[in-house]
């Protein structure tokens, strides 16, 4: 239907009102082009469509100059250089406009798109655009700086959603022009996204190389920014892979002197980080008083930037270390505000698995394993079409452990099958071991008490193969609580 005379000059009102906001122009295009087309057929609306039209001309041609060129030499050929000399001056003007390639607003666009860095909203509702302009300006040598940089800001959130497989090819696309874009600090930065990425798509040899070049570039940062940005990943890596090759970067010495270089850089964001990732690594570590402080020190931080995404994150972290630590009330308080904070985020399948495990295992603390089994599974469906190995793995495990506790030995035993490959992807002997212990546990369960033996001790003979002494000696102590407690005729034994 034919919009009337006022809903046309209405519908010119509004594009004057957002002519200041290019993406919105270049989204609403056809819109745009079919009112001020409609109005310049309109006599009483034609001034009214070419001032709308010259208010917003510029970005358009150098979004589609094809289409608009020739509206432009309409809307000319309307105005009179008799009766209105200066509108006609005016649009002659604009029709002088050379036109400009696409690419070359792209810095402009890539630094826009930084400026919305710290807004989770923004950046996930415009993610298939700023991959785009990222692509395009990393081929596009005035632009290739720009593109770097942006990608360094946006890269490790994006690698947190669902299209994380376009955001790894994306990353690894930048790596042959690393050292001649980007500073020491950069490079260190890139390297530790290449190594989340790796981990992402089960390539833990890769992330493990990734890592040490990066604690490599950062010993040639004399501001030691780059050793905090390395540390930091590092520590996030060692909860999914061995990494017994960062050993002497584990000391408590060296993180000591990390903390105190972060303090010195005086960087609220960067601290913030940090502490996050000693929580997290602290926790793997089963040190839960100290995983606790640090992740509490995260949490005042993020609450002084009012960073959601980063509250988010390490109340959920907070959660689990809790659990960890037999404190189930504060264990419940910390996933009550991570569930509440991811609320304010946007839609991620992602958040929604993470949020199902740490429901789950809380559950299942609580001996409420029936709905264990139920966030477990869907944390498990969630993570599988996800393709995020890592997260499969404790998903996995998890659901076979509260199918054991409801004796469903068979379906279990499949779920810590499927735990013990993703394992075997990650490479990780940590993940193995456990697995081996699920499955010593599930057999003592079932009263097979010699099988649960046998798999009991082959599994307390591999936590010699755990590099991590913290880890080695919490996977020895719940395993020797087991054998113990059938050795003390704890378990059922099955009828004959």
């Amino acid at each position: 239907m034919k919009p009337t005379l006022n809903q046309l000059h209405q519908e010119l009102l509004d594009i004057h009102t957002y002519r200041a906001h290019r993406d919105w122009l270049t989204k609403a295009a056809d819109s745009i082009y079919a009112t001020i087309r409609a109005a310049l057929q309109e006599a009483t609306l034609i001034n009214a469509a070419v001032d709308t039209l010259l208010d917003v001309i510029t970005p358009l041609l150098e979004y589609d100059a094809g289409r608009w060129r020739p509206l432009l030499d309409e809307a000319q050929a309307l105005v009179s250089p008799y009766g209105d000399p200066a509108r006609y001056d005016e649009v002659a003007q604009a029709a002088l406009q050379p036109t400009r390639s696409p690419l070359s607003d792209l810095p402009r666009r890539l630094r826009d798109v930084r400026l919305y860095n710290g807004d989770a909203a923004w950046l996930a509702e415009n993610e298939d655009e700023i991959r785009e302009l990222i692509a395009q300006g990393l081929h596009f040598g005035p632009a290739a700086s720009e593109a770097a940089q942006t990608l360094l800001l946006v890269g490790g959130f994006m690698l947190k959603r669902e299209n994380h497989r376009a955001w790894r090819n994306l990353i690894f696309d930048m790596l042959p022009n690393t050292r001649q874009l980007l500073r020491n600090i950069d490079q260190v930065r890139l390297l530790n996204l290449v190594a989340q990425a790796a981990l992402n798509s089960s390539e833990p040899r890769l992330s493990d190389v990734a890592l040490q070049q990066a604690l490599d570039r950062a010993a040639d940062d004399a501001s030691g920014e780059a050793l905090v940005e390395a540390h930091i990943q590092l520590l996030q890596h060692i909860a999914h892979s061995d990494a017994a090759w960062a050993d002497d970067q584990l000391r408590p010495e060296q993180i000591a002197y990390v903390r105190r270089l972060a303090a010195d850089l005086d960087d609220l964001r960067l601290s913030a980080r940090l502490y996050q990732s000693l929580a997290v690594a602290y926790a793997h570590w089963g040190r839960t008083p100290a995983a606790l402080g640090y992740g509490q020190v995260a949490y005042a931080y993020w609450q002084r930037l009012n960073d959601v995404n980063g509250l988010a994150e390490t109340a959920g972290v907070l959660a689990e270390t809790a659990r960890l630590a037999e404190l189930p009330r504060l264990a419940e308080h910390y996933l009550q505000l991570a569930i509440r904070y991811n609320d304010d985020l946007p839609t991620s399948k992602v958040n929604t698995a993470r949020l199902a495990n740490w429901r789950a295992s809380m559950l299942y603390e609580q001996e409420q394993y029936e709905e264990a089994e139920n966030w477990y599974a869907i944390g498990l469906v969630l993570f599988r079409r996800l393709g995020l190995t890592q997260y499969m793995a404790i998903s996995a495990f998890g659901l076979g452990m509260a199918q054991v506790q409801r004796g469903k030995f068979e379906q279990a035993r499949a779920n810590l099958h499927a735990a013990e490959r993703a394992a075997d992807k990650l490479e990780s002997r940590y993940h193995k071991v456990n697995v081996q212990f699920a499955f010593g546990y599930l057999e003592a369960k079932r009263g097979n008490h010699r099988e649960a033996q046998r798999l009991l001790h082959a599994a307390l003979q591999q936590t010699d193969t755990l590099a991590d002494m913290q880890a080695r000696q919490a996977m020895r102590a719940a395993i020797r609580d087991v054998i113990q407690k059938l050795d003390s005729g704890g378990y059922a034994a099955a009828a004959a």
